[in-house]
């Protein structure tokens, strides 16, 4: 068995493990009806290089691939709350995919499943791709 100092470090390693800050992540995307399989596909896009905006206004002329959905969920109690910027990185992550250059429309949804729970963070918005000269990212 385990003495009193074994039982200090798995307690330690333990509290380490649950606290690291774990969280799931989960995007997809939802074609726009006027876009085809094969468009959606025409390119992968770096996601370090993908906006994601709260705001509507493009300034740019571009085509809409689709609704894009993605979601962050802590992995355990003692996780740590997911942030947008976990939800945001899946965002980038399935546009990129799908070779978008920006999620536009962004919005934010927390849900709490529980008094002790650390509930599940949703964002959902449309995903674009430029159009005309796509150097100007």
């Amino acid at each position: 068995m385990f003495n009193a100092k074994g039982l200090a470090v798995v307690a330690a390693l333990a509290t380490l493990a649950g606290t690291s800050g774990c969280v799931y992540t989960h995007a997809r995307v939802s074609p726009a009806s006027s876009v085809d399989r094969p468009q959606l596909t025409a390119g992968v896009i770096e996601p370090a290089n993908i906006a994601v905006s709260e705001s509507t206004a493009v300034e740019r002329p571009h085509t809409t691939l689709g609704s894009i959905r993605a979601s962050a969920r802590s992995i355990s109690l003692m996780s740590s709350d997911p942030t947008r910027a976990d939800v945001d990185e899946a965002l980038r992550q399935e546009a990129g995919k799908v070779g978008a250059d920006a999620v536009v429309g962004v919005t934010y949804h927390y849900e709490r499943t529980g008094l002790k729970s650390r509930g599940l963070l949703t964002a959902s918005g449309t995903a674009i791709r430029y159009t005309g000269d796509r150097s100007a990212r």
